[in-house]
């Protein structure tokens, strides 16, 4: 289920649960999910389980302590993305360096005063609000795409399909009229030769444009998949770029340019991009 866009998850680890009242009571008129613990290592489970926006880190704490814990978070490819800020007592710059070097996105010391909490919290949480936002936009883009692409490969395949469909009724026309020369015994010789030649012709045909249907289905199912996938791909440009003109050859048809790919051209990009 999507999250709401305004709608954040903050997790508090702290030793003291007097410090973890006092946060959750700075936080308890704004709109955010909070959880809480006491201890490094179960903040690294909590984070295998939920999905948490933001983290509030004690540095002090028994066993794994803060810095130790903030570099786990983000080495781990599951939260390296989560920003952490560090919410403690220790106050000299040596210990502010530290926090930002091993990965901190900011640092507030000990008293924590409300305002300056919250103003550094949704500080962050506007990053995240834009990158959400640039993600639902870079979505809809991708379906709009594809909905173009679509409208494209059905106007593409009823040619095709349509054609099949009448060589597929001439062949039922034609033997048709065989069964009725043989029920009523007036086939002739020059009828059966002229019923070879043109079912071969439809059958041909019939060939020819399901081929150019199933053409047109797999370069569509692999042009939608690689739109949607942001993942690098291997993959013969020439046949590539032959897949993207099949699922747009009716945008093709007014246009006076050409395209000419060489063979043997492998490449190594974002499929979905190109297309």
């Amino acid at each position: 289920m999507t999250k709401a866009i305004d709608k954040f998850s903050i997790l508090i680890v702290d030793d003291k649960p007097t410090n973890i009242d006092l946060l959750c009571q700075y936080l308890s008129n704004s709109n955010f999910r909070i959880s809480a613990v006491t201890r490094a290592e179960q903040a690294l489970n909590v984070l295998t389980k939920i999905n948490i926006d933001l983290i509030l880190l004690d540095v002090m704490m028994p066993g794994l302590d803060g810095y130790q814990t903030c570099i786990a978070i983000k080495e781990s490819k599951l939260t390296c993305h989560i920003p952490v800020i560090f919410v403690t007592a220790k106050t000299t710059p040596s210990d502010i360096n530290r926090g930002f070097m091993v990965g901190a996105s900011d640092y507030i010391t000990k008293p924590v005063h409300q305002d300056i909490l919250l103003a550094r919290i949704n500080n962050q949480l506007s990053h995240l609000k834009r990158a959400r936002l640039k993600s639902t936009l870079k979505d809809n883009a991708k379906l709009i795409e594809l909905g173009s692409m679509v409208a494209s490969i059905t106007h593409e395949v009823a040619t095709p399909l349509s054609n099949l469909m009448l060589a597929i009724d001439f062949m039922a026309e034609q033997i048709e009229k065989i069964k009725q020369g043989l029920e009523k015994k007036t086939l002739k010789q020059s009828d059966f030769d002229h019923f070879i030649a043109s079912t071969d012709e439809a059958i041909a045909l019939s060939q020819s444009n399901a081929k150019r249907a199933s053409q047109l289905m797999t370069s569509f199912k692999q042009v939608a998949v690689d739109q949607c996938s942001n993942n690098r791909l291997q993959f013969d440009l020439k046949t590539y770029i032959d897949d993207i003109l099949r699922t747009i050859g009716s945008r093709l048809l007014n246009n006076k340019h050409k395209v000419y790919i060489d063979d043997g051209i492998s490449v190594n990009n974002y499929g979905g991009a190109l297309s």
